[in-house]
This record gives structure tokens, sequence and C-alpha cells, in this order.
């Protein structure tokens, strides 16, 4: 069971779900795999976000622009090997940017907590009052993990300022951090695109197991989620708890034609034509309902099927759907 397609509707959902985060409205929680807490700072006034994630999942960045694209905001967490605390991480930086080919002024160091920050004004000698920009950077270190945000305005406006001013004040580590569906299959999904399909199914099974109690997820994200789910499962060699998935995903989403799909590839492999043409029938008579992007993948290109490829019951059944 080995389809192109799916690479790329992990690829979409990883993108769409870091959308999807970045609707939130009030706060933004940035966690990472191993850690009993998390960052929150005020997300209001910005729109959409764009996440990456490091490849050994110790790290990871957000960066995104406010409603009126006068606002830049950038964070990142990653390892560190040092022993500094939050001030001397934030004495350190701003040191080695002292090299910078920039002027900045009026600086302003404090504390919120364990963060430490530093705002001050950035811009040529020669400019207005308009042609600077009001700069605002926080660090904090935390167990092994380095802490770092940047948000600056192009402009000195008093809304650019004030917002400035409100997502610094906002900073926190929530001490006690229980990690949301989201959290789950974002890095479920990273981990299925490196093809990591043991740790994918782990992320994947405990976004889910979440969802089942309060769905929270957008309903395009979780079918993606089950499917990559399954799929994880039969790259991995274990069709049964594959099967598993996509029968309860077609138990809430019976019209739904990826999970037939998926199930006539199991039956396909398990040598039993009659139920793999059942499912395709199905993935048929619910085209309509693929998400948007998505495309019916093509048997005759799908290795699941390659030993009925010359099978008159399955060329007649194709002919008769196409």
């Amino acid at each position: 069971m080995t389809r192109v397609f799916l690479c790329v509707a992990g690829f979409w959902i990883v993108l769409s779900i870091a959308a999807f985060a970045g609707d939130q409205t009030e706060s933004m929680r940035l966690w990472l795999p191993g850690n009993t807490w998390a960052l929150e700072f005020d997300y209001s006034g910005f729109l959409g976000a764009d996440h990456e994630i490091t490849a050994d999942l110790r790290g990871r960045s957000l960066s995104t622009k406010d409603q009126s694209d006068r606002v830049i905001l950038e964070v990142t967490m990653e390892p560190t090997f040092t022993m500094l605390t939050s001030v001397e991480y934030r004495d350190s930086c701003m040191k080695a940017q002292e090299k910078w080919p920039v002027h900045r002024k009026d600086f302003r160091r404090y504390e919120v907590g364990d963060i430490a920050i530093v705002e001050y004004v950035q811009g040529r000698l020669e400019e207005t009052h308009d042609g600077r920009q009001p700069n605002g950077r926080a660090y904090c270190v935390r167990d092994s993990t380095q802490i770092s945000l940047w948000i600056a305005g192009t402009t000195m406006k008093p809304s650019v300022e004030e917002l400035i001013v409100r997502v610094l004040e906002s900073l926190k580590i929530v001490e006690v951090y229980q990690p949301n569906s989201y959290d789950y299959i974002l890095f479920g999904s990273k981990c299925y695109l490196q093809k990591n399909y043991q740790l994918a199914t782990d992320f994947y099974e405990q976004g889910l197991a979440l969802e089942k109690e309060t769905r929270a997820l957008p309903r395009w994200v979780w079918l993606i989620s089950v499917d990559n789910l399954g799929m994880a499962y039969c790259l991995s060699g274990d069709r049964e708890n594959g099967r598993r998935v996509f029968e309860y995903g077609l138990s809430e989403e019976p019209e739904y034609p990826m999970f037939h799909y998926n199930l006539a590839c199991y039956f396909a492999e398990e040598k039993k034509l009659d139920s793999a043409l059942a499912c395709l029938g199905k993935v048929y008579e619910y085209k309509a309902n693929m998400l948007p992007g998505e495309k019916i993948p093509d048997p005759y290109k799908d290795e699941s099927f390659r030993g009925y490829w010359s099978n008159r019951d399955f060329n007649r059944f194709m002919k008769s759907v196409r």
C-alpha cells in the first residue's frame, strides 16, 4: 500500500494545521515533545502562521504578521547546551548583535517572570519619527530548551507599539501543560513526512484519542489525520491496525471516499478481490465527497492492485466505474 498521494496529503496537513493554529484569537501555546510546559503569548491581532519543526523534533519555530501587515513576529525554540540564565542569554545575544550594521537606541531591559526582555528603536540616525522601527526581543532558557522571540514594527504608530508591548508582557511559561490534539497531530505529521511511521502512529493515536473525547479539529483536518494514521500503520507493515483505523474512520464518516479506498487496498493485499471491488465501488459512488485538492488514486498505478491488473473481473469493474 504505497501511494505518492499520501505523501502529498501528509505535507498538506502540516501546512493546513499550521494555518488552523494561527486562527486562534487569544493566545498561542508552543510545546515540544518531552516537555511538561509550554510557551504562551497573546496572539490576538495576528493572521495565520508558518510553523517549522526540526527533524529531531527538539526544536520548532513560528513566523507571522499582524492583520495590518505592520508587525512581524518570529519565535524559535531550540536545544541549548549552555548553563546560561534567561538574563545571561539575552545579554549575550544583544552583545553579539552590536556588530549588526543598524542603529539602535532607547534600550529598555526588564524581566517578566523567567523571561528576559529588551525593547529598543531601530533605524538610521537621519530618519524621522515615522521612519524608525520599534523592536522587542525576549529570551528564556528552560530545562534543555532556549527560547527567543522577536517582534518588530515598520512604523512608530501607537497601535503598533501597543501590540508589541502587549505581546511581550503576555509572555509566560505555562508550568503544567497538557498537549492538545493539534499538538500531537502536528508532530505526527512531521514524523509521517520523515517516514518515521512508528513515531507518527504514536502521535496520531494520542491526538485522535483526544478527538474522541471532544472534537476540536476542523473536519477536514480530522479526516486527513485518520487517513494518515491508517496509512502509517500499513506502511510500517501493520495492516490489521491500518484496517482498524480506516473502519473507525468510516464509522464516523461513512461517505468519505479515501477510507473506502484504503480498505480496498487492504483487501486487495489480502487476496480478497470481491471485498476490494466492493470498497472501490463506494469510492466512485462517493467521489464527490473528496476534499478540495484530493484526487482518487489510480488503482492501475497502485502496488496494492498489481496482482489484479490483468484480472478480467478487475478490468471489467474498472471499466464500469470510469
